[in-house]
């Protein structure tokens, strides 16, 4: 059996006809930054900005115990927490990642997906490790004075592209037929350690 994206895309062609394919695709990055983020400089894949994330988390939390938590748990990379050792340590987890089908951000749970908005994995696994190594729970700091941010960039189609298609009329079928994205209207980026630079960006959106 065909994938559900590739049956409906040939169900579509062979109504309509082959399609135009286009050579640029717009994706969106979902996430949750401080107030005053602007993405000026683009997206960075993780590994490269993990000095002014640190930098970021320390200047978000006003208490020295804290501070000093996280501080210890960049320090020991990871040591009580699986998921926050193989976010800094594997270039695998580096990304930049974003989404095809912008309603999806806002339904990821029920798609089986992280919930970028709700908070960045980084974040997420982070507050992991100092919780396992200290019972603080930090999360709910950030929750409320982080904000989430969707960024609409382009990238050049790839060899996919008709899949991409295909992704795309699994969400017009969904959205008419429950209102909303289901699991068939996921595609995902991976920027593969490659910044988006600021030039691809067409804005952002706090949201």
């Amino acid at each position: 059996m065909p994938e559900f994206q590739q049956y409906l895309f040939e169900r579509a062609t062979s109504h309509f006809g082959n399609p135009q394919l286009p050579s640029e695709v717009c994706w969106f990055h979902g996430t949750r930054v401080p107030h005053g983020t602007t993405f000026r400089e683009g997206i960075f894949p993780l590994g490269q900005r993990l000095d002014s994330l640190k930098e970021t988390i320390l200047a978000t939390l006003d208490n020295d115990q804290h501070q000093e938590q996280v501080r210890q748990a960049f320090a020991r990379k990871g040591g009580y927490a699986y998921h926050f050792r193989e976010k800094i340590t594997n270039p695998m987890h580096w990304g930049p990642y974003a989404i095809l089908i912008r309603e999806l951000a806002f339904h990821a749970e029920s798609c089986s997906q992280h919930d970028y908005l709700g908070m960045p994995e980084i974040i997420d696994d982070l507050c992991e490790e100092i919780r396992i190594a200290g019972e603080l729970d930090l999360l709910p700091i950030f929750q409320e004075r982080w904000r989430p941010a969707l960024v609409k960039f382009v990238a050049v189609s790839d060899s996919l592209v008709e899949t991409y298609l295909g992704v795309a009329l699994c969400y017009l079928r969904s959205a008419l037929l429950e209102g909303v994205p289901d699991s068939n209207s996921v595609m995902c980026f991976d920027g593969e350690n490659t910044p988006i630079s600021p030039e691809r960006i067409i804005r952002v959106d706090f949201v």
